[in-house]
């Protein structure tokens, strides 16, 4: 099992941490084996990854920087789909799934909020006329933009899952 990380960095240009790769890799891996072939063994392995990432309230943020933000956003997504995978295991106790239910919303919150909008973004958008904060669709205006490199989508991708694993209506 790939050692925590506790704290994400923040790239000081456009880019992500990539420590966190191994966990992600992990649990990725973990997951498919588990979905696929149901061994059991790779389920509880699984299942104490997430607990002891819980229990170290892994992947903080440094003072909510973008890339950090992005960094954590990129990991959500295949993290929240391994936990949809395993989260109503049998071996899952109560309090493990609520530690990491309780970790995995923290995250989710911490990536709730807008990135992408970096000085060749802001200029672009600025001379076009785009308010990178506000666009939804690619439709919205001409040239088409995407909320400044596609990081509103990643975040309403999150977003959704969440609402899906949690019944959250107004998530979802």
């Amino acid at each position: 099992m790939p050692v925590v990380l506790k704290r994400l960095s923040s790239a000081k240009r456009y880019g992500y941490d990539t420590n966190i790769g191994p966990f992600r890799s992990f649990v990725m891996a973990k997951s498919a084996e588990y979905f696929g072939m149901g061994d059991e063994k790779v389920a509880k392995d699984l299942i104490e990854a997430f607990r002891i990432w819980a229990a170290a309230d892994a992947l903080k943020l440094p003072n909510s920087q973008t890339n950090s933000v992005y960094s954590l956003k990129l990991e959500l997504a295949p993290l929240l789909s391994s936990w949809s995978i395993i989260q109503n295991h049998p071996a899952l106790s109560s309090t493990d799934k609520r530690l990491i239910e309780n970790w995995l919303n923290k995250l989710v919150l911490k990536a709730d909020v807008g990135t992408g909008e970096s000085d060749y973004t802001r200029s672009l958008a600025s001379n076009s006329g785009i308010n990178c904060v506000s666009v939804t669709s690619l439709s919205q205006h001409d040239p088409p933009a995407s909320n400044c490199q596609n990081h509103r989508y990643l975040r309403d991708v999150i977003n959704m899952q969440w609402g899906i694993l949690t019944n959250d209506q107004r998530r979802f």
